[in-house]
This record gives C-alpha cells, sequence and structure tokens, in this order.
C-alpha cells in the first residue's frame, strides 16, 4: 500500500494517480478509509477527487458513508458534493434515504436540489417516492417541483400511481 499510496500523493500523471486511488480502494478496503481521506485533503484536482469518491464508495464502509456524508454536505465544490450525493444513495440504499432528507434541507441551489431528487428516485422505495411527493407538494420553487414530479412519473411505485391520481381528481 505504500507504493501506492505514494503514487496516489505524487506522481505527475493524474491518471496514474487516479488508478493508484482505485486500487488501493479495492485491494486494502479495511485500512484504505484513512488513507483516502488524506489524499482527499491534498489533492488538488477535481478528477483525482472524484476518483476518491467514487473509490470510497465502492467499499461500502461504514468509514465511507461518513467520508461521502462529509464531502456532500461540506465540500465547497458543488459538482464534489453531487457525485457524493449520487454515490451514497447507489451504494447505501438502506442507509441513504435520511442522509438525503437531510442534505436536501440545507441544499442552498436548485442544482443540488435536483441531484438529491434524482438520486433518492434512484433508491425506488416507498419512503423514498414519499420524499418525492413531499418536494413535490412543498417546495417553493416550481422548477424543483417539477423534477420530483418528473422523477416521480418516471417509476411505476404505488405511491407515484396514487398521487398523479389524487393530483387528476383535483
Amino acid at each position: 500500500m505504500v507504493f501506492l499510496n505514494e503514487i496516489a500523493r505524487n506522481d505527475p500523471d493524474e491518471g496514474l494517480r487516479e488508478k493508484a486511488v482505485f486500487w488501493i480502494a479495492d485491494e486494502f478496503e479495511e485500512e484504505a478509509m484513512p488513507l483516502l481521506r488524506e489524499i482527499y485533503g491534498s489533492a488538488k484536482t477535481r478528477a483525482l477527487k472524484e476518483k476518491i469518491i467514487f473509490s470510497a464508495a465502492d467499499t461500502e464502509s461504514s468509514e465511507a458513508l461518513e467520508f461521502l456524508s462529509e464531502i456532500a454536505r461540506n465540500d465547497p465544490d458543488e459538482t464534489l458534493r453531487e457525485k457524493a450525493v449520487f454515490w451514497i444513495a447507489d451504494e447505501f440504499e438502506d442507509e441513504a434515504l435520511p442522509l438525503l432528507r437531510e442534505i436536501y434541507g440545507t441544499c442552498k441551489t436548485r442544482r443540488m436540489k435536483e441531484k438529491v431528487i434524482f438520486s433518492a428516485s434512484e433508491i425506488e422505495t416507498r419512503e423514498a417516492f414519499e420524499f418525492l411527493k413531499d418536494i413535490a407538494l412543498n417546495d417553493p420553487d416550481p422548477e424543483v417541483r417539477k423534477k420530483a414530479l418528473f422523477w416521480l412519473s418516471e417509476s411505476d411505485s404505488d405511491v407515484a400511481q396514487e398521487f398523479f391520481m389524487e393530483l387528476l381528481d383535483k
């Protein structure tokens, strides 16, 4: 792992650094997260940070979920926050929805809200569709409400069908 760590931190070839990050997570799952956190903190490029986010999610560990949650809440780069939200929903489905609700409540931009909505729609549970229904009914931004309606319409969940029937009956 020392060799891969050295490459991930210092190799002049960005592609090689990204590959080293992937292999650190893939081969050293148990030990990878502290190292990935450190590399993320010193990474200079968005591409390397994106690879770290993906690689952390791929470990599916509780440490990875905590790390991705921190990025989704606090990273100054909205694109990286969006990536973290996506991977939280994709890799941590059982734990994702409460976290997505919390993140949604603190979103400052329409773009970030839309990423949370999309990610919640991918979870495909009754609770996730109830969350989307709540957004469709209550978010103050009509464009955000439309996005929630769109993703509800893409599902064949009972919640979505009942919701649209209620709307048609009004």
